[in-house]
């Protein structure tokens, strides 16, 4: 009957709908779920991605040095000059308020003393905050890191930043540096609050935190400009006591 043929007909068209939508279902599934796994993926890769020498995404360390030793004194303090000298290296950053990292502008002076009352004078409020902070403005600090962590110091740019935090009236300082040559580096270490005591006879022993992560220079087009995203992203955690510089995702680069 002709009924009966149009019903059958209608079973048919409605079993092959319900096939096709199933597959386009199940398709569709796998399709997020491999979309997700290459997700995860690239997101583990990223995560386990080679560090140079001894280094991880994130780390401490202990810069040790002897300022009762009149050399070494007085070698950390000619590097302080020459690099307040150039007046292209050293900048300055507020912890606490939403500033830009600035250079710092001073006026040319012959001696130690004179750099570092400029600095206490204009930025750190009358402070002597810095205290023993300037043995560490050196370009032998990067390289004594390097060493630690057995890594060939092939330092393409370089910054240093003085961190002030105008209400705990405490500095700390950080080195900013690019490490190549295979593949680019961005490098940072920051110290914890520097004592604005003197060393009492003892050796400082000071505590640092340091950043590694690949730089791809897609953000940032100046290294400059990768040193504030990267203050930036952990100034809410600096203006801590400690030294954990946080745990964001994003990097600098």
């Amino acid at each position: 009957p002709r009924a009966a043929k149009e019903h059958k007909a209608k079973e048919t068209y409605y079993s092959m709908a319900a096939s096709i939508l199933l597959g386009v279902g199940v398709a569709a599934a796998l399709g997020v779920l491999l979309v997700a796994g290459g997700t995860l993926l690239v997101v583990s890769i990223r995560k386990k991605e080679k560090m140079p020498g001894k280094l991880e995404a994130r780390g401490r360390f202990e810069a040790v040095l002897d300022l009762e030793d009149t050399g070494v004194r007085e070698e950390r303090r000619r590097d302080f000059v020459r690099v307040c000298d150039a007046q292209a290296f050293l900048h300055i950053y507020t912890l606490g308020t939403s500033g830009a990292l600035r250079l710092l502008e001073l006026e040319k002076s012959e001696s130690f003393d004179g750099y570092d009352a400029q600095i206490r004078e204009r930025y750190f409020d009358g402070e002597s905050a810095l205290g023993y902070g300037y043995a560490f403005i050196s370009a032998t600090t990067p390289f004594e890191f390097a060493m630690q962590f057995d890594v060939p110091p092939n330092f393409s740019e370089t910054r240093f930043v003085l961190l002030w935090h105008p209400e705990r009236k405490t500095a700390r300082v950080a080195w900013i540096g690019l490490l190549g040559p295979q593949k680019t580096f961005f490098l940072a270490f920051v110290s914890d609050p520097l004592q604005n005591t003197t060393t009492k006879g003892k050796p400082i022993a000071q505590q640092f935190t340091y950043f590694c992560e690949p730089y791809k220079n897609k953000k940032a087009k100046t290294l400059t400009a990768a040193v504030q995203t990267f203050l930036d992203r952990h100034a809410h955690t600096l203006v801590g006591d400690g030294g954990d510089g946080g745990d964001d995702a994003d990097d600098a680069s």
